[in-house]
């Protein structure tokens, strides 16, 4: 759940970006200004009553706070009401205002038609839509590419594993025989100090075997020999 909260804004920022940028790629409302054009050429005029409210909306481009104020109208043509909306810069000042309308079809109809023709000109001739759309585009990809990067676990890499692991295992075998040679040479001392002390003791009883003395006489065997007669 939290790492669909995360691709949220980097989402929204994408969309936004690719709506403004194909706004400024677009058709940019060849049929609206069409209508503007006919409005201009062959529309007639009448009075238009403005509601007593309007609709105020604050909209961010660049950061940039910009206020819009929508007010709805009504007019009579042909023994008919038709309505209308129009968009201001400021709130409405009037409560009423010129409309122009086909007499043909009085449900195309604009206040101050050449006004919006050349709001349209404008748009067209900005770059600032591409502009804003590419750099949302780009900045909700950033994210999002920085976003999937966190969610992604680390690869262990078992080549790398396994070599410590032999390697450690190498490690252990040779202490073990180092510890071993170690060991036996330690025994091998032992025993040849212990031979060594034993030979001492010997040679030192055999000196002390000299030293006595001998107090016993040479004994005449002759006398034990036989007699010849």
């Amino acid at each position: 759940m939290k790492k669909i909260i995360g691709l949220l804004l980097p989402l929204i920022l994408i969309v936004i970006g690719i709506q403004f940028t194909r706004d400024y790629f677009g058709d940019n409302g060849a049929e609206t200004k069409a209508k503007y054009e006919k409005l201009i050429s062959e529309g007639q005029t009448a009075t238009a009553n403005l509601a007593s409210q309007y609709k105020e909306t604050t909209i961010k481009i660049a950061g940039l706070p910009i206020k819009l104020y929508e007010v709805e109208y009504s007019f009579s043509a042909n023994g008919q009401e038709y309505s209308g909306t129009k968009s201001l810069k400021g709130p409405p000042s009037e409560l009423q205002m010129e409309v122009t309308y086909l007499s043909s079809d009085p449900s195309v109809n604009a206040i101050n038609p050449n006004e919006e023709l050349n709001s349209i000109g404008e748009y067209e001739s900005s770059s600032s839509t591409l502009y804003i759309g590419l750099g949302l585009l780009l900045v909700g990809l950033i994210i999002a590419y920085f976003r999937i990067k966190s969610f992604r676990k680390p690869k262990i890499d078992l080549s790398n594993r396994k070599e410590k692991k032999v390697n450690r295992k190498t490690e252990e075998k040779t202490e073990f025989r180092n510890e071993k040679k170690s060991k036996f040479k330690l025994e091998k001392t032992d025993l040849v100090n212990e031979k060594s002390a034993d030979s001492k003791e010997i040679i030192e009883d055999l000196k002390k075997s000299n030293e006595i003395k001998k107090d016993f006489e040479p004994s005449d065997h002759s006398k034990y020999m036989p007699k010849n007669n």
